[in-house]
């Protein structure tokens, strides 16, 4: 297509390394030029970390952790304290007998869960969150286990194969740090949401860059994780499990939370420790639910193919139809523009709204096709790029663009769209270039991933190359945008947008 003219793509044997005056900076071997260049430029070393597919010996009895369940505050945070005994008994019971054979009535949502609980098993992480003021970002393990992970000090919490682990804590779907708070964690599960409270410490340390100006996190605390303590609280509603999406207002008082079988949504005031239910007409299960970064609106995209937008002044909502169910979408910062890609589509659509709340009246925006075409490495193989869309992601400077396409049989859907934000005439992406990520290991312990060619049963195609699978921007970088990015085999690289 005409847009990716003039974009030569990344070989196979290299590595994405950084944005560079726009434009993708790749390694090929350890003694490759573009090393030198990158340091000349303040290039920022980071860690190199792989996850195992498989963590053994994991201590998951809150006896023999570093982990303290504060067992009085879990019971203050379920609301029906009152019935508590007979519904601790019953909850289950309930849940098989009457709710689950409703949920099946649901195809969509049926099928939507069991598509959630199978891909988050393919990989070792099934979900990443940046803390938003610390040097510190979140995982969880396929194994429903979590860990944090210190850039500064370069250390886990806990460590391996310690965990952030509960009884409660089963079939981890999403995580999010609170807004407004230092210490706070929330994890959805299949029956809740567990709360963890994790304090830091400050070290006092002065940092190791030769300059502020070198620190790409000059602008957070040098604090570090209080290895050895942590409390945990569980939120829970009465006939509300799966839970597959949760977003924290921007003030941190709020706490959204969305199920893979239900349209409802519960609004949890985690202060006052009270939930509120909200429902819309139309849709089913519920597959995103994403806070503005003013919290005036609350975007909720539901399977049967409906988006919800709701503005948080008197909690009222607009239903828009949609052609398919929609995976993806983001905030842009202005606080009014959504964008966001439904199944099977290779198009970014995005609406605005065109009042402040509690109106909810919007404008459909210019449709941005991204298509799929065939392009050429600098040796002259040709790869397909682009096609379906299956993840977005904006960064906090609304400059940068993320694309993550749908896997298909060829070569070329392993590779991320890196695309620079054009806002006049109106909201339109110009592709910088593609974003390779690492290769399978043999070298990595067993089992790998299914479709690792180094797994156990070897029975894997070796043509595949790791995918990837989550990808985030950290909340504060100054010099650009940094991109995480967790790949199939386990892989978290840290990719570095200068600009």
């Amino acid at each position: 297509m005409f847009i990716y003219q003039h974009i030569v793509l990344p070989e196979v044997d290299q590595v994405t390394l950084c944005e560079l005056d726009n434009e993708l900076i790749q390694l090929k071997g350890k003694n490759d030029q573009n090393i030198s260049k990158y340091y000349r430029n303040q290039g920022i070393d980071f860690p190199h970390i792989i996850v195992p597919y498989e963590i053994n010996n994991i201590k998951k009895s809150s006896n023999s952790c570093l982990i303290h369940p504060d067992e009085n505050e879990c019971k203050e945070n379920i609301p029906y304290e009152q019935t508590k005994i007979f519904l601790k008994k019953g909850y289950d019971t309930i849940n098989r007998i009457i709710f689950n054979p409703l949920n099946a009535i649901f195809g969509q949502s049926e099928r939507y869960l069991r598509k959630l609980q199978y891909e988050n098993n393919l990989q070792p992480i099934k979900a990443f969150a940046w803390h938003r003021y610390q040097q510190v970002f979140a995982i969880a393990h396929r194994q429903d286990v979590v860990y944090l992970y210190d850039l500064y000090s370069e250390t886990w919490f806990p460590q391996s194969p310690r965990g952030l682990f509960h009884q409660e804590q089963k079939d981890i779907t999403c995580l999010e740090w609170r807004p407004m708070s230092s210490i706070c964690l929330a994890v959805g599960t299949s029956t809740g949401v567990c709360l963890w409270k994790v304090p830091f410490e400050n070290t006092n340390e002065s940092t190791s860059y030769d300059s502020l100006t070198q620190n790409p996190f000059s602008s957070m605390k040098s604090d570090v994780l209080k290895v050895g303590s942590a409390m945990l609280q569980v939120l829970k509603y009465p006939g509300f499990s799966h839970i597959s999406s949760l977003s924290w207002s921007p003030d941190g008082l709020l706490l959204a939370v969305g199920s893979a079988v239900s349209n409802t949504i519960i609004v949890w005031d985690v202060a006052a420790k009270t939930p509120v239910s909200l429902s819309g007409a139309g849709g089913k299960g519920t597959i995103l639910l994403i806070w503005s970064n003013d919290g005036s609106y609350l975007c909720q995209s539901c399977t049967d193919c409906v988006l919800r937008i709701w503005e948080t002044r008197t909690w009222t909502c607009r239903t828009i139809p949609l052609k398919n169910n929609c995976f993806t979408a983001c905030w842009y910062p202005d606080n009014r523009t959504l964008i966001f890609s439904v199944k099977d589509s290779d198009e970014i659509s995005g609406i605005q709204m065109l009042w402040s709340p509690p109106k909810l009246d919007y404008t459909i925006l210019v449709q941005e096709n991204l298509g799929m075409t065939e392009a050429e490495t600098a040796s002259g193989k040709k790869i397909c790029i682009g096609g379906p869309i299956r993840k977005l992601c904006i960064d906090p400077t609304g400059q940068r663009l993320i694309v993550n396409f749908e896997e298909r049989e060829n070569p070329g859907c392993e590779l991320l769209g890196l695309f620079s934000i054009l806002r006049k005439p109106y909201l339109r992406y110009q592709p910088i270039g593609f974003i390779r990520g690492p290769n399978w290991h043999p070298g990595t312990p067993k089992p790998q991933p299914p479709r690792s060619p180094y797994n156990d049963n070897e029975t894997n195609d070796e043509g595949y190359v790791p995918m990837p699978r989550l990808m985030s921007f950290a909340y504060e970088f100054q010099r650009g945008a940094l991109l995480s990015v967790c790949w199939e085999n386990g892989k978290i690289s840290f990719i570095p947008l200068l600009f």
